[in-house]
């Protein structure tokens, strides 16, 4: 009787050894099952959050793009076609003529435009008249329909007069 309470004991224990090592085993594997599914959750949701940042971003650029989009004209008519510079002469000699100038005016270098760079006319010019007026001409040319670059402007005085010699670039399209 001894060996069998001995042995019902001992296997007793063991199936509730056993029992609660199959337990901890389980529950070990189910947690790292359950902190793996975490980590995927987690990096689940940083991926959500990056895709509704761009998608926010997305939605502002278009919107942003409806609004510009009403200044593309403006900008593509802000430089003149390279054609229509064949009156930027007579056009600057009459607006010299507004502030009592002499000018004379001609075209040298013709450089056509790219997709990435505007095309530009390099010109000489020559303007006699009054220092006050050649100096309000030259700081009147800042806002003139034409966008002009200035490379070289000498200024001469003789007898009454003023010279103004430049050398510059009329920009088009």
């Amino acid at each position: 009787m001894r060996d069998t309470f001995k042995k019902r004991f001992f296997t007793s224990l063991a199936i509730g050894l056993g029992g609660f090592i199959v337990l901890v085993v389980v529950t070990l594997l189910v947690g790292q099952n359950i902190s793996l599914r975490g980590k995927h959750i987690q990096a689940d949701r940083q991926e959500i959050e990056a895709r509704v940042l761009a998608i926010e971003s997305f939605t502002e650029l278009k919107e942003n793009f409806k609004n510009a989009r009403s200044y593309f004209s403006v900008l593509e008519n802000i430089l003149p076609e390279q054609d229509q510079l064949f009156s930027f002469p007579n056009e600057l000699k009459s607006f010299a003529e507004q502030y009592q100038l002499k000018l004379d005016l001609n075209f040298q270098t013709q450089i056509a435009s790219t997709d990435t760079e505007p095309g530009y006319v390099t010109f000489g010019l020559t303007a006699k008249g009054s220092l006050d007026n050649i100096l309000k001409f030259l700081k009147s040319l800042k806002t003139y329909r034409y966008f002009l670059k200035l490379n070289r402007v000498d200024l001469t005085h003789s007898q009454d007069s003023y010279s103004l010699i430049a050398d510059g670039q009329v920009f088009s399209r």
